[in-house]
């Protein structure tokens, strides 16, 4: 398979193979992993060859969930934002839309950098506008994805006030799947905190102003968890706990 990856006739049949391989489990994506498949998967993240997309966004859905260590690769080589683009496209399945915000939260989970990265790019701006989406599995990953680049990092933070991101959060807390009630609860608790940080205080008085903003929409989100505390779900009541 690695061979016939470097042969642009039969690479879409290679990689559709590699993906029924790695969907058997952890350890076939290990054992993938152990013959050097990874340079070779993320080369191909700079191609713009439609016809990839869909069985790349699985094969990085099974690899990333296996090996976290590949966050900084994404990053380094801007792979990251290949999915940025996949969430951003009209037509593509539903459960693959869900399989690249799977994959961007995990770029951005407890990595800094990767939370930048995506805070760079109109990942923000794709999250809320699939709160929309008809998919539940899409709600609840875009909301996660959401929270994870926002998760202690301040400068995301401050974008959330331009979307008013809580605000719209908030809104879609009475959905009707409780898995995305209790993945909008975890984002909203991951916007509490401040905009600023010891080594980028405010400085102005625009700066203090957004401060202020932020202490007023932080308890805006405490107030509204506080009110839920009655859901009928496990899932919610388990996250303002």
């Amino acid at each position: 398979v690695l061979q016939v990856l470097l042969s642009q006739a039969h690479r879409l049949r290679a990689l559709q193979l590699l993906a029924r391989f790695l969907d058997m489990g952890a350890a076939a994506v290990s054992l993938a992993l152990s013959v050097q498949i990874f340079p070779y998967v993320l080369r191909l993240l700079q191609t713009s060859a439609p016809e990839l997309r869909q069985v790349l966004v699985f094969i990085w859905g099974r690899i990333i969930a296996v090996d976290r260590t590949c966050q900084a690769d994404l990053v380094k080589d801007k792979g990251f934002s290949y999915f940025v683009q996949f969430v951003s496209l009209q037509n593509v399945p539903q459960h693959q839309k869900a399989t690249a915000f799977f994959i961007l939260s995990l770029v951005c989970d407890n990595h800094p950098a990767g939370q930048l990265a995506c805070g760079g790019t109109s990942l923000m701006s794709e999250c809320i506008r699939h709160l929309s989406s008809p998919s539940g599995i899409v709600r609840q990953w875009a909301v996660l994805c959401l929270g994870k680049m926002c998760e202690n990092c301040c400068q995301n933070r401050q974008q959330t006030l331009a979307f008013s991101a809580h605000a719209t959060l908030i809104s879609h807390l009475r959905d009707v799947m409780p898995e995305v009630r209790s993945a909008v609860m975890h984002t909203l608790a991951s916007f509490i905190g401040p905009v600023f940080d010891e080594a980028h205080p405010p400085r102005t008085v625009v700066d203090m102003a957004l401060s202020q903003d932020k202490l007023i929409a932080d308890f805006e989100i405490g107030q509204t968890m506080l009110s839920l505390y009655g859901d009928a779900s496990m899932l919610v009541r388990r996250e303002i706990s």
